[in-house]
């Protein structure tokens, strides 16, 4: 434990920047911005910049674990299937996800946003809709507020 602790103070020192933890816990964290498409806040500009209105999605795995992420309404109809995906499948490794390339703990990552769209590409429309994590043995859900196209 020492060991570890003065090698984070040496990366810190060195770097200016904390040595990167694995989470303790697995976490869905509320989507941001909601409701989307919003307006005023750097997730949303991210988002129109790269095409689309679109909310950002992060989570936290505290232990490798196969991972489901998917959107409901609220009578229980599967929307969309966000994990598994082409970008990311399988057991995922204890990290943090939905994060913006670079480790920040800012910004969004596009392959884990949400753009108001079902699996067959058609446009949802507004209302509240729930996202469901499934992963290290337990589901977690968050509310999403949709305000459409």
């Amino acid at each position: 434990m020492l060991l570890l602790a003065a090698a984070g103070v040496a990366l810190l020192a060195a770097t200016g920047r904390a040595a990167p933890q694995t989470p303790i816990a697995t976490l869905l964290y509320q989507n941001f911005p909601n409701p989307f498409p919003g307006t005023g806040t750097a997730a949303a500009t991210a988002a129109l910049a790269a095409g689309a209105p679109a909310t950002c999605i992060w989570f936290d795995l505290g232990r490798p674990s196969p991972v489901r992420l998917e959107v409901y309404t609220l009578r229980g109809d599967r929307v969309r299937v966000l994990l598994p995906s082409s970008a990311l499948s399988g057991v995922l490794p204890a990290d943090r996800y939905g994060r913006a390339p670079g480790g920040a703990n800012a910004g969004c990552a596009a392959a884990l946003t949400w753009d108001g769209t079902a699996d067959d590409g058609r446009v949802v429309p507004a209302g509240v809709y729930l996202l469901r994590l499934q992963a290290d043995g337990a589901s977690q859900v968050r509310k999403v507020v949709f305000r459409g196209r």
